[in-house]
């Protein structure tokens, strides 16, 4: 039976005609939230929350928890540097986005996790003079 993404919260999940089940993202998400007000702070969930509505912004198209892929992940990671996100700022978020999808696969929702082996880019490493030739690197020793 072919099923739409129009599903209630709480309700078994549809599946496909190939009997793979559909999990509508927006329910996972809610349920994972509702995991973790039960083991974070709630300035941790407001973080995570956001971050994962920031990703799942990025890809408007995608409404089951099984249709997204490591690409997804890494142009997502490639934009939020382009549009000026801070290298730590982009790790935070994919730690949580991380955390989602791994959540999703240890109930048996997901069948992977998009996030396994992607990484932000280091930032370019500090010079470790000044342009006047100053040792700027306490590790080193001056002569």
């Amino acid at each position: 039976m072919e099923s739409t993404d129009e599903q209630q919260v709480g309700q078994r999940p549809r599946t496909t005609s190939g009997g793979i089940e559909l999990h509508p993202i927006s329910d996972c998400q809610q349920k994972w939230e509702n995991q973790l007000r039960l083991t974070r702070s709630k300035h941790t969930l407001q973080r995570y929350s956001r971050a994962l509505n920031r990703f799942r912004r990025a890809f408007p198209g995608h409404k089951d928890i099984n249709s997204f892929l490591r690409p997804h992940v890494n142009s997502w990671v490639q934009d939020r540097l382009a549009e000026g996100a801070s290298v730590a700022t982009v790790r935070t978020e994919l730690a949580a986005i991380r955390a989602f999808f791994q959540f999703c696969v240890d109930m048996d929702w997901a069948l992977l996790n998009p996030t396994t082996n992607v990484s932000v880019p280091r930032p370019p490493q500090r010079p470790t003079t000044s342009s006047t030739g100053i040792n700027l690197d306490p590790s080193v020793p001056t002569q």
